[in-house]
């Protein structure tokens, strides 16, 4: 009992381990917690595609506990139509060392459908192998319905622009080139969106009508200084015609106030521009016939009094009297063609322009004409013009003229030819011809040996659609007439 016992005790620190084993903790606690409460949902899952862990904010935005998908393919809450391009995705993953991405739809417990943006990475050991995937989701429906709506609010003005009748525009004005153009601009100008865009400015000022450069220049000057303007001008389109556009802009500036773009819309205000210049010659006619109503024929009226007066006078000899009825008898002819030739011209432009055969109209107004021995040839074949509907009117009253004025004619001849692109339709004789001193006046008003009124109704009819007359014979050498038909306005029929 006297023996001695021994204990034998070994006390290890393991003071650091516990402070590891505590900051571990710490470190997974926080990490738990920023998992647990960020907007992402963090998942991982196996090499075979098993969800492994997810973090519990699925269920607010997918409606799933997370025990109820760990075990689960991912793949089975994917949209069915999705699952071809996201299993692509993935598969890419598998192959490379690039991170998963996708966008793709996933189904909520309800059974509605969330957009979501899906990013994971290939999680490895500490030798390099790939033991499974991380990553995370991010519910993207909100983002995803405002860019649907920009981009259902886009076709709509899309489908408004590029169905109106104005074509819209942008013009940038440092590098002076259209940088959009809607559609419209074809029907108006001829000129796809594309070419206008790719015009330069002199190849568009070119078009513009010369009488309109101007008011043009004026009008962009006093524009950019305030801001906003209208502009109306003649354009020459790819067909060669000019039609009125009314261009009404906005200037957009920078910060500093130097103009950038100047945005608007381009309308076609041709039929406008015809109607006003219809109102204006309708005031014009209306001005001219009161002219003939009120002063021309009071005119003859207070001779035919004079003439009557003196009638009474019961000395007059039987000569005489014979003169005075001569002379009343021709005061009454001439207040006649004077009525007559009101109601004609009153009748012009009543109806709308049409396309013409000129040789059969020429033929019906021969019918017309006493043309007596003179002979008439009209060679034009099957020659149209675009023209008022009174213009057997014009042919008429230059068969007529021919008849009375040229002094023994014999034949009168109707030709046509090409003069570049603008049709000449020529009426000569072989009769007096007209002397130089009046030629710039055979077509004024009252101008002429028996009423004055033909060859002024002639050239207004033939103005109505753009037509132009003038006299171009010889003295001696007989009447020439040549109507010049620009282009557009005639046309060879082939059989």
């Amino acid at each position: 009992m006297g023996e001695k016992e021994f204990m034998c005790a070994f006390a290890t620190d393991i003071t650091g381990r516990k402070q590891a084993d505590e900051a571990l903790r710490r470190s997974e606690s926080r990490y738990r917690t920023l998992v647990e409460t960020i907007h992402d949902v963090v998942y991982s899952y196996s090499l075979d595609g098993r969800i492994t862990y997810i973090s519990p904010n699925v269920q607010t935005y997918f409606g799933y506990r997370p025990s109820e998908m760990i075990g689960h393919s991912l793949f089975e809450y994917v949209h069915p139509e999705d699952r071809e391009a996201v299993l692509r995705d993935f598969q890419r993953t598998i192959t490379t060392s690039e991170e998963f991405a996708t966008y793709c739809r996933l189904m909520r417990k309800d059974g509605s459908v969330s957009h979501v943006e899906e990013i994971a990475r290939k999680v490895v050991d500490g030798r390099g192998d790939t033991i499974g995937y991380s990553g995370v989701i991010r519910d993207i429906t909100g983002r995803t319905q405002v860019k649907e709506a920009h981009r259902e609010s886009e076709e709509r003005y899309r489908a408004v622009v590029e169905n109106s009748l104005d074509a819209v525009y942008r013009r940038d004005l440092q590098a002076d080139r259209y940088d959009y153009m809607s559609p419209v601009i074809e029907q108006i100008t001829g000129f796809t969106p594309e070419e206008m865009n790719t015009m330069r400015i002199d190849e568009i000022l070119d078009r513009i009508h010369p009488d309109d450069h101007r008011s043009v220049d004026a009008e962009l000057a006093r524009a950019v200084a305030s801001g906003r303007g209208i502009i109306e001008y003649r354009f020459r389109g790819k067909d060669g015609q000019y039609r009125w556009l009314a261009d009404h802009f906005t200037v957009l500036r920078d910060r500093e106030g130097h103009p950038l773009y100047r945005g608007g819309v381009v309308r076609d205000v041709t039929g406008r521009k015809q109607a006003e210049k219809a109102l204006e010659d309708a005031s014009s006619k209306l001005n001219l016939l009161t002219s003939i109503t009120r002063h021309d024929i009071l005119n003859q009226v207070t001779a035919l009094k004079g003439f009557l007066a003196l009638m009474q006078d019961p000395l007059q000899s039987t000569a005489e009297a014979e003169d005075m009825f001569r002379s009343l008898e021709k005061i009454a002819d001439t207040i006649r063609r004077q009525i007559t030739f009101t109601a004609d011209y009153q009748d012009m432009g009543e109806r709308k322009p049409e396309w013409q055969q000129v040789e059969g109209v020429i033929m019906r107004a021969a019918e017309s004409v006493t043309l007596n021995d003179v002979s008439l040839t009209v060679d034009t074949g099957p020659l149209e013009i675009f023209a008022d509907p009174m213009l057997e009117k014009v042919f008429f009253n230059l068969l007529d003229n021919a008849v009375i004025h040229g002094e023994q004619v014999e034949h009168i001849m109707v030709s046509f030819h090409e003069d570049g692109e603008v049709g000449v339709l020529v009426f000569e004789d072989d009769g007096a011809g007209v002397p130089a001193s009046r030629k710039h006046k055979i077509f004024e008003r009252g101008f002429g040996t028996v009423t004055g009124y033909g060859l002024f109704l002639v050239k207004e009819i033939l103005d109505i659609t753009g037509i132009s007359i003038r006299e171009t014979g010889e003295k001696g050498k007989g009447a020439r007439f040549e109507i010049e038909v620009p282009a557009g306005k005639w046309r060879v029929l082939k059989n």
